[in-house]
């Protein structure tokens, strides 16, 4: 598998990632467990229905490190992966985006390495497409739960 074709992630990085997890990833059962080993997960610091709150977790292993680079790096590009990061980053701030970023380029390499499946480009058109259509259902169910119904406007 070419992990170079994921964007953000260059030939270095794809070198870390095999050199330290190698290309059998069967010791994780699944993807959240794999990034939850990255320690890419948020933690879980409830007790009682208390939470917690924590700093965020280090993340010393090299592959974590490698992926936030690439998040990063993903970050200023025009393709639907840095959209995603700047979407995120303003809601959640820098920190968070790299964090959550990094955690959807996990469960790619983790899918490619695992499955065999090849990395399939999604356009920005398509990817902007669907994050309208989730905008408009939230907004049709905020709509719904206040007691209004909403209506397109013509078109001229």
């Amino acid at each position: 598998m070419d992990l170079t074709l994921i964007e953000g992630i260059e030939v270095r990085t794809a070198l870390v990632i095999l050199s330290e997890i190698g290309v059998d990833v069967s010791r994780f059962p699944t993807e959240k467990h794999f990034a939850s080993w990255l320690r890419l997960c948020p933690p879980q610091d409830e007790s009682n229905k208390t939470k917690r709150r924590r700093g965020h977790r280090k993340g010393t292993n090299r592959v974590t490190i490698a992926l936030r680079l690439a998040a990063r790096a993903a970050g200023k590009t025009m393709t639907p992966l840095g959209l995603f990061y700047r979407r995120i980053r303003s809601r959640l701030g820098g920190l968070g985006a790299v964090k959550a970023t990094a955690h959807k380029l996990a469960c790619l390499v983790y899918r490619m390495l695992k499955y065999g499946e090849e990395y399939v480009t999604q356009s920005m058109e398509e990817y902007e497409a669907k994050i309208k259509a989730k905008m408009l259902d939230t907004l049709k169910r905020k709509a719904a739960a206040m007691g209004f119904q909403l209506s397109p406007m013509p078109t001229q």
